[in-house]
């Protein structure tokens, strides 16, 4: 994955973050850095809430890509 592509955040029941109208939340990732702990990337979104809640550092792990247009 890398600067500019979209994915979606999974939670740990391994559905994708989503919104209230059950639309999966898209996010950009914006850097990435890769340190001795791995690989982590900053996730941007313009939804406002998933913004304030999820945006920020995450791992690889919890990211899938997106296939197609998603709010």
């Amino acid at each position: 994955m890398r600067v500019g592509m979209f994915v979606w955040l999974c939670q740990d029941d391994g559905g994708h973050l989503a919104d209230a109208q059950g639309t999966p939340v898209r996010f950009e990732i914006g850097e990435v850095h890769t340190t001795a702990s791995g690989t982590f990337y900053l996730l941007s979104t313009p939804h406002p809430v998933a913004q304030d809640i999820f945006g920020g550092w995450h791992t690889g792990q919890r990211l899938t890509l997106t296939k197609g247009p998603v709010s």
